[in-house]
């Protein structure tokens, strides 16, 4: 005896006298429309390719369709984000090695206490004020 019946529990499966059965047609529909689901939040959110929409894509499907297009395009915005962070270093680095006083360094140390240059910076502040030191001390 077959039953497809189940309405008020909301499923859709076929029964069998002795087991459950899930039917296939209703399992192939759900998976179609969970991929139109899937589709459409990428259409949405993640096909623009700004940082915001692939973050939002691949926090609500990070299985999904679209995953791993938007994880590798998340890889290069941050690949271009550290970039960015060490010209932005460097450039500050190169002003306060120009300006060569206390201020200078200490304006970098400021901006970028993690620095790749905050060792050299703090060692330059130590240099001039030593040497401001011992200018006092000869005057």
């Amino acid at each position: 005896e077959h039953r497809t019946d189940d309405s008020k529990n909301g499923n859709n499966r076929l029964y069998c006298a002795s087991r459950d059965i899930p039917d296939p047609a209703h399992k192939k529909r759900q998976h179609e429309y969970l991929e139109r689901q899937d589709r459409a939040y990428w259409e949405a959110t993640g096909s623009v390719g700004d940082e915001a929409g692939l973050r939002t894509y691949v926090k609500k499907y990070p299985d999904g369709l679209y995953a791993s297009v938007a994880k590798k395009q998340l890889d290069i915005i941050e690949e271009e984000k550290r970039q960015e962070a060490r010209a932005q270093d460097r450039s500050a680095w190169d002003q306060a090695e120009e300006g060569d006083n206390i201020r200078a360094y200490r304006n970098y140390l400021t901006a970028f206490p993690e620095g790749a240059f905050a060792e050299a910076a703090e060692q330059r502040i130590n240099d001039l004020e030593a040497a401001a030191s011992d200018e006092t001390r000869v005057a």
